[in-house]
């Protein structure tokens, strides 16, 4: 007879979907995440396979984080905590700071985390590709921000795969400039370079309370010919609607299609 975890192995068809690594907001946890994507990991149930990270530095909780959801910490922020979360912090950072070292100490923690979260998924029996980075709010902004870097000095990105898109929810501009080297300088955000091309969706709520303007969605930094929106009617939340739920499963499927062959 086969051990439970053998058995539940090959009952879990999800272990060879291709996989989408998801990054909860600034002042979240990976927990609290992925109840808020429950709609959407069902609707995706038949054909990818959500992991979820937990990011590196500790943080308050966010401003959204009510009832139940306050005992549910730690915490967790993408961005240190000079610039994570709490009153003017985390949605219109777009450097870490002026010295390149921070910067390399920064991006190895969030990679370490993804990675953590990676290496426990192919542990638990997930062989898919790896096809796409997801992301709310802060989290939003950093896998983003991954891709840039991704598309600007690939060599540095070896320690992660090559994340094909990117679903970006409530995403805040801009995207921060994840690379250190002075052959990579920070461009101005009116420069090309600046402009992410990967494609990407975009899923903001017409009533959003924290980033009330489409100025400051990220939908703005990335490449007009490979971007493409979704606007729900709700707030700085994750869609839980079936309805809307399905037009942002359309869009992912989508490219899943066309990158998981």
């Amino acid at each position: 007879m086969q051990p439970l975890s053998s058995q539940s192995k090959i009952s879990d068809p999800s272990l060879h979907y291709p996989r989408i690594l998801c990054l909860h907001g600034g002042g979240v946890n990976s927990r609290i995440f992925r109840i808020a994507c429950r709609v959407l990991e069902s609707q995706l149930a038949d054909c990818a396979r959500l992991v979820y990270a937990d990011a590196p530095f500790f943080a308050p909780p966010g401003p959204l984080i009510t009832g139940s959801f306050t005992e549910w910490g730690p915490f967790r922020s993408w961005l240190p905590p000079a610039l994570g979360v709490g009153p003017g912090k985390g949605q219109g950072v777009e450097r870490i700071d002026e010295d390149p070292t921070d910067v390399e100490l920064v991006v190895e923690k969030i990679e370490q985390s993804l990675r953590s979260a990676m290496e426990g998924d192919d542990r638990a029996g997930g062989a898919g590709p790896w096809v796409a980075l997801l992301g709310f709010s802060q989290g939003a902004k950093i896998a983003a921000s991954l891709i840039l870097r991704q598309e600007h000095e690939p060599v540095l990105s070896t320690s992660l795969p090559a994340f094909h898109f990117g679903v970006l929810i409530a995403g805040p501009a801009p995207l921060v400039w994840l690379l250190s080297s002075p052959d990579h300088p920070m461009p101005q955000r009116s420069s090309p370079k600046s402009i992410l091309r990967t494609p990407t969706i975009h899923v903001h709520g017409t009533h959003d309370s924290v980033l009330s303007s489409p100025h400051e969605w990220i939908y703005q930094s990335c490449s007009p010919d490979s971007r493409k929106l979704l606007e729900w009617d709700g707030d700085h939340f994750v869609p839980t609607r079936t309805e809307d739920v399905a037009a942002v499963v359309v869009m992912i499927t989508e490219l899943l299609n066309k990158y998981s062959q």
